[in-house]
């Protein structure tokens, strides 16, 4: 009976603070966070590149529970997401989860606070862990290419500054690529278990289609909050810029990968087909 008390209270204080979190009083919300966080990956693999040049052990039980374990916490981002997002819509419109504007005539609407930003911030410490991709692959002693660094570690930085300055909208960002990554993750599972998966090829364009979705819902942010003037949308100006920026680089370099992967000479692309 005890136990079963004490996990209520558990329950209840975890349910508590997700639903008071705030961003600046959580762990990693310093600027510091990021910087630090990037430079040690760098440092880190590359560090490790330099010594390992041949495979370390055998990881097929680690790679495995590793790509588990985030397939299943990007499919419970994704939901929660979507639960979290109900009371706003039911309360004041699908607008408003898109351009959260604190003043009148809806003063106690915030997105940038309680479950809906709690959520966001678990996606975005993610983005720490799923740095052990990379540590994987060195240890491994495969060939690391641009795509995959540049993308760990940047992203960081790319949700780090939707957080810091509450920027309405980023929760579209996070769905999609918790989306796409309950896909990515599965397949580096079941590859690791030996199964011959068709659709890798469906999986790189999907996610470039997710890099395109989320410049296109920032477009409307440029137009509100900058050229028309029409609303003042929670958030900052520069971080949607900087999201743009991004955007575009990952579309460049993943439809680079495409084409040397699919579309070039079958002995070229096996050669480059490795994991990114």
């Amino acid at each position: 009976m005890a136990t079963m008390d004490n996990a209520q209270v558990l329950i209840s204080r975890v349910q508590n603070y997700i639903d008071n979190f705030r961003f600046e009083d959580a762990p990693l919300s310093s600027f510091h966070a990021p910087v630090i966080g990037s430079a040690i990956y760098l440092l880190v693999i590359f560090s490790l590149k330099a010594i390992i040049k041949k495979p370390i052990g055998e990881l097929k039980a680690i790679v495995i529970l590793h790509n588990l374990f985030l397939c299943i916490l990007s499919a419970l981002m994704m939901v929660a997401v979507v639960l979290n997002l109900f009371p706003f819509i039911s309360k004041f419109g699908a607008f408003h989860v898109y351009c959260d504007n604190p003043g009148p005539p809806h003063p106690e609407l915030n997105m940038i606070q309680g479950g809906l930003a709690f959520w966001c911030y678990i996606f975005y410490v993610s983005k720490y862990y799923e740095m052990v991709d990379t540590l994987l692959l060195v240890l491994k002693a495969r060939p690391l290419t641009l795509v995959h660094v540049y993308h760990h570690f940047i992203v960081p930085y790319l949700f780090w500054i939707f957080l810091y300055t509450e920027t309405t909208g980023h929760w579209i960002l996070v769905f999609n690529n918790s989306l796409v990554h309950v896909l990515m993750y599965w397949y580096y599972m079941v590859t690791v278990l030996g199964y011959d998966v068709w659709w890798k090829k469906y999986l790189t364009i999907m996610q470039i289609i997710q890099f395109f979705i989320d410049m296109f819902v920032t477009w409307p942010h440029l137009l509100m909050m900058r050229a028309l003037g029409l609303w003042d949308c929670r958030g900052s100006i520069n971080s949607v810029y900087f999201g743009q920026l991004v955007g575009i680089s990952f579309i460049f370099l993943f439809t680079s990968f495409y084409r040397r992967t699919y579309t070039e000479d079958p002995k070229k692309a096996a050669s480059h087909k490795k994991r990114d």
